[in-house]
């Protein structure tokens, strides 16, 4: 079996165990995600933070995208436009409208160049403790990831943070990876 059957299975495997996790459980875990990242060394040195705007099944980023443009810092939030996605800078979260998938997202890209940002928080599927992360699997982070050198932070709920994933070469791994009980991978620098 290829590593992208794999992923496969994974995806719809954790996609079962997250229908059956409540919205309590889940609300509660993205309080301790956010807390730990809104306390960490990367979070208050970075200038510009690019930031996913969550989807239900994921940690609720709203009040990290609002700490950051409360603190001054340039926020940047993803904008998809066909194969490719974009960093785009946002200083009002209710300009937000749905777009690719459904996902809040600018309504157009700038006129110049994207900001390069200090720090990327990465969405997931599931994670490993070394920092392997398991995408939805359409590709959009792992290519804009891949020439981007800004550290990144993967959050993910405790129940699919798990030992190994299937990993392929196009895969970009996080510096660390954030749940409720802790902090993994490489960079504990970064906390």
């Amino acid at each position: 079996m290829t590593a992208r059957d794999q992923k496969k299975e994974y995806r719809a495997r954790l996609a079962e165990l997250m229908s059956a996790t409540s919205p309590q459980a889940r609300a509660a875990e993205s309080a301790a995600i956010t807390d730990t990242v809104l306390r960490s060394f990367a979070f208050r040195q970075a200038r510009t933070v690019f930031c996913f705007v969550s989807l239900p099944s994921e940690p609720d980023t709203r009040p990290i995208l609002e700490a950051a443009l409360k603190s001054g810092k340039t926020l940047l939030v993803p904008k998809c436009v066909g194969k490719k996605m974009y960093a785009v800078p946002v200083a009002d979260l209710s300009a937000l409208t749905p777009g690719a998938y459904g996902i809040p997202e600018p309504a157009s890209l700038p006129d110049g160049p994207c900001p390069a940002p200090d720090l990327v928080l990465v969405p997931c599927v599931a994670a490993s403790k070394t920092g392997a992360r398991l995408g939805h699997g359409a590709g959009y982070y792992d290519a804009y990831l891949a020439a981007c050198p800004a550290p990144k932070l993967c959050l993910c709920f405790d129940a699919f943070l798990l030992p190994d994933l299937p990993a392929e070469p196009h895969d970009v791994p996080m510096d660390a990876v954030v749940t409720a009980s802790g902090v993994y991978g490489p960079r504990a620098d970064l906390f």
